[in-house]
C-alpha cells in the first residue's frame, strides 16, 4: 500500500523540464559600417552581444555585398562573455570597389 501511495505521490508532481531557449540570442547589432580605401582594401566594422548570462563560443561570419551579391566572406571565431559586446573589424584585401559596398554579418554558434 505504501508503494502504491508513493507511485501516486509521483504522478502528481509536476515534471521537470529543460529551461526555456533565452529569447535573446548572441548575435551581430545591426549591419557591419564600411570603409572602402583607394589602396585594395575594404574594412567592415561593427559588434557583436550576448545577451546571456553564459560566455558564447562561436564564427562571426562577415561578408563584403555589391549590387551582384556577395564578393568576400571572412569567419573567425570568437568568444564573448556573458553580458557583454564585442567589437569586430574585417579587412578584405584586393577589393577595388567600383560601386557603393555593403556589408553583412552573422553569429554561427
Amino acid at each position: 500500500e505504501e508503494l502504491n501511495q508513493l507511485e501516486a505521490a509521483t504522478l502528481l508532481q509536476p515534471s521537470r523540464s529543460l529551461p526555456a531557449a533565452p529569447s535573446e540570442q548572441v548575435g551581430p547589432l545591426g549591419a557591419p559600417h564600411v570603409t572602402t580605401h583607394q589602396f585594395g582594401y575594404v574594412v567592415a566594422s561593427g559588434m557583436v552581444h550576448n545577451p546571456t548570462d553564459y560566455p558564447a563560443r562561436g564564427t562571426l561570419e562577415v561578408s563584403i555585398v555589391g549590387s551582384a551579391g556577395v564578393i568576400d566572406t571572412r569567419g573567425f571565431g570568437m568568444t564573448i562573455a556573458p553580458g557583454r559586446t564585442e567589437r569586430y573589424d574585417v579587412t578584405f584585401t584586393n577589393v577595388f570597389p567600383t560601386e557603393r559596398l555593403g556589408a553583412q554579418a552573422r553569429w554561427v554558434p
